[in-house]
């Protein structure tokens, strides 16, 4: 698998985490580390093991954001459908 880091000391992601997997990015100097937990916390222990784990040449989720694309869409919603964004809303139900 990529290189897991004991030079960088925090992922990326939650700002702790004990084993971390750099990027593997060799044509960059990439500061970014995820560890493990948050890599299978998040996106599963599937993703974790086949795209990480297994691959010399994973690319960091800053380098390659595709794998968090279904939490983009999760915040455009929650953003498009919040109740600070409808004038009609209140916040304590309807009047």
């Amino acid at each position: 698998g990529p290189s897991v880091s004991f030079d960088i000391d925090i992922c990326s992601w939650c700002g702790e985490g004990e084993t971390l997997y750099l990027c593997g990015d060799e044509n960059s100097s990439c500061p970014h580390a995820f560890c493990q937990d948050c890599l299978v916390t998040h996106l599963g222990d599937d993703f974790f093991t086949s795209k990480v784990e297994k691959n010399q040449s994973w690319l960091c989720l800053v380098c390659d954001p595709k794998p968090l694309a279904e939490f983009q869409k999760a915040l455009l919603y929650g953003r498009e459908h919040s109740i600070f964004n409808n004038k009609n809303a209140s916040v304590f139900g309807p009047d």
